[in-house]
């Protein structure tokens, strides 16, 4: 190999790394929590609406026993026509009993409500339904919100969530 070749793939080995290790850092920084463009980040994230789902539901959460937590369940009482829910074959009076493989333990329909505003656009939600004798999954993929569904979702959040620990007759939702 000629020295004049040589120094060519050196040079073009300088420029790999070069950018390998400017990618690198870039990346780095867009997982370091506490870089400006990851908290920018984070922040857009939060003040998106969540993603739509569509269904509507009643939250039961059975009285514990003492010193045991009991798991609650979603009845679904309605499916929007064309939705992410009726896509998956979520239908009405179906019961979801663990979302993302963990048994619902919400305190109260404030915490439903909590875990549901985390659900952004475009992200996909595992369900465990009980229909009738059968368990079975199901995957929803949330859809963006159009500015209304996100203007109500608010409103019905703020209000959920302004009577959190006390009982504002809050026990059905819709998603």
């Amino acid at each position: 190999m000629s020295i004049e070749l040589y120094r060519r793939r050196l040079l073009f080995s300088g420029f790999l790394a070069v950018a390998l290790l400017a990618a690198l850092s870039a990346s780095a920084r867009a997982l370091d929590p506490s870089s400006s463009e990851s908290a920018q980040v984070a922040a857009e994230e939060e003040k998106s609406p969540p993603g739509m789902l569509g269904f509507g539901f009643h939250y039961h959460r059975p009285p514990a026993e003492e010193g045991e937590a009991e798991n609650g369940f979603l009845s679904v009482h309605g499916v929007a026509p064309g939705s992410p829910a009726e896509r998956a074959g979520l239908r009405p009076r179906d019961l979801i009993v663990a979302l993302d493989g963990e048994p619902l333990q919400f305190p109260d329909i404030a915490g439903v409500l909590d875990f549901f505003y985390r659900v952004k656009a475009r992200q996909e939600l595992r369900l465990t339904v009980e229909r009738g004798v059968e368990t079975m999954s199901m995957v929803i993929v949330a859809a963006v919100m159009t500015p209304e569904q996100a203007r109500r979702w608010e409103e019905n959040y703020a209000r959920v969530q302004s009577c959190a620990g006390g009982d504002c007759g809050a026990d059905e939702q819709g998603q």
